[in-house]
């Protein structure tokens, strides 16, 4: 059993033992790591302003989607590669594709939803070098803007395609070692805790249905806050919620 998460934050790895269930991934970014660029609108996983990639292995690969930092619990990101609009870069260090695309297609008035589709965009430009349309706006359905308007995002979008660059992006080149490095965190029951308020990732679908059983025993305990992931071998996601708990299995 473990008492601690890994995961990777852009470049460099990340361990941590006081997590509790109900942590998200968009306040230990910006409270904790003082990452500003993801950014906070309405919290519940509408808006996609605090959109990061976050990439885990299927079947042996790696694949990266785009996630509302917001409403993701930061417990559930063991074992995962979680990429900031930080880590963005091009030649040089200058600007990404996808950020030059939407400078020069004026894709941004305030600039405060301006990370989130930078960050979606970027997933699709990875994924998918000739997007068409339509899988354009698909990839932008969890994003809002209010003042640019969808037309120069889209175009942006067609932009970055046309310029390229996949096979020199950092997440291509660091893609066998962060693959090795997913593959090398050993799967276990990982617990943590911050203060009264647990976390726990169960092994595989066998280990969360052992911690299943044990739920009534730890009710009968003084109640505390308490939350179980079911991860990496678990691929159905419903949840259940009870007074003492809430299981995410």
């Amino acid at each position: 059993m473990g008492s601690e998460i890994r995961f990777l934050l852009n470049g460099s790895e990340t361990r941590l033992s006081e997590v509790g269930g109900s942590d998200t991934l968009l306040d230990f970014l910006r409270l904790d790591r003082r990452m500003h660029g993801t950014k906070e609108g309405c919290a519940e996983g509408d808006c996609g302003a605090c959109t990061v990639l976050v990439g885990r292995l299927h079947e042996g690969a790696l694949r990266y989607e785009p996630v509302n930092a917001c409403i993701r619990f930061l417990a559930s990101c063991h074992g995962c590669h979680i990429v900031t609009i930080e880590h963005l870069r091009g030649k040089d260090g200058g600007l990404h594709p996808v950020q030059q695309a939407m400078v020069e297609q004026h894709g941004s008035q305030c600039g405060f939803c301006t990370p989130g589709f930078v960050m979606a965009l970027y997933g699709l430009w990875m994924q998918n070098p000739d997007p068409s349309v339509v899988e354009i706006e698909t990839a932008l359905q969890g994003n809002l803007c209010r003042c640019t308007g969808y037309e120069p995002i889209v175009k942006a979008a067609r932009a970055a395609a046309q310029a390229g660059g996949q096979a020199m992006d950092a997440l291509s080149l660091e893609r066998d070692a962060v693959s090795a490095w997913l593959k090398a965190v050993a799967p276990a029951r990982i617990e943590v805790a911050r203060g009264d308020d647990r976390a726990i990732l169960p092994r595989d679908a066998a280990d969360l249905a052992l911690v299943l059983a044990e739920i009534p025993k730890r009710r009968s305990s003084p109640v505390r806050p308490m939350s179980v992931f079911g991860l990496r071998r678990c691929s159905s996601a419903s949840l259940l919620r009870c007074s003492s708990a809430t299981f995410l299995t």
